[in-house]
């Protein structure tokens, strides 16, 4: 099962397409993922940009953080094939910043466990997105945003 189902089985995936990295433990194996389309990091932690120290990738379809410190997805535009995005435990995220830049790829994206992050200005630009989940999010305002994704899928569970 590929970026495309809600599970993805990553040992089905072959491991020179998959990358897994804790970067508290290895900081020398980022350059790897302009190899992959499968791509896991923990404890990602930037300078500048949210994705300035991460190599470009027109490989990378999946991309998945973990704990990592980004405050907004500026420089995401690097990933030109991005497909699915999640991003988990990320508590500094504060906006959407940067996540229009992808979407012409980018169809499943979820945001796990960010309570600052209450600003969705561009999130209503990911037009071809399919499924969106915003798990432990800040308040919004309203859900009215949703009316943009003509794609999305309609789901009760």
């Amino acid at each position: 099962m590929d970026w495309r189902y809600n599970t993805i089985w990553f040992e089905q995936i072959p491991t020179e397409n998959f990358l897994k990295l804790d970067l508290k433990a290895e900081k020398s194996g980022l350059s790897k993922i302009s190899d992959v389309e499968y791509a896991i990091l923990w404890y990602y932690r930037y300078k500048e940009k949210a994705f300035d120290q991460l190599p470009q990738s027109d490989k990378l379809l999946y991309l998945q953080l973990n704990s990592a410190n980004i405050k907004d997805f500026d420089g995401i535009e690097k990933f030109s094939k991005l497909k699915r995005l999640e991003v988990h435990h990320c508590l500094k995220i504060e906006n959407d910043f940067g996540l229009s830049r992808v979407a012409d790829t980018l169809e499943y994206f979820h945001i796990n466990q960010s309570k600052k992050l209450s600003s969705l200005d561009e999130i209503i630009r990911l037009s071809n997105l399919k499924v969106l989940c915003l798990n432990n999010c800040g308040p919004l305002e309203n859900l009215n945003f949703l009316k943009c994704f003509l794609s999305l899928l309609i789901s009760d569970s």
